[in-house]
């Protein structure tokens, strides 16, 4: 008897997780929405950084990390 419920309780607690599963891997992903506006605000500091430094063909984790830096003072510099 106690297989059964433990199997049903699996069961329905599948069922209930599978609904909000999209979410939670959105959010994993994704790191949440991202506004319109901060969209924008990020493509265009992306820009300029980009026309600053140029992104090389082969670019180094530190290099991509210092241009996220970057873009991301630019971010804070306009808001």
């Amino acid at each position: 008897m106690n297989i059964v419920r433990f199997i049903i309780v699996i069961f329905i607690s599948i069922i209930c997780l599978s609904g909000c599963m999209n979410q939670v891997i959105r959010f994993w992903n994704n790191g949440g929405a991202v506004s319109e506006e901060q969209s924008r605000l990020f493509e265009k500091c992306f820009k300029k950084v980009e026309k600053r430094f140029p992104v090389p063909d082969h670019s180094t984790e530190r290099e991509r990390i210092d241009r996220l830096i970057l873009i991301d003072k630019c971010m804070k510099a306009t808001k």
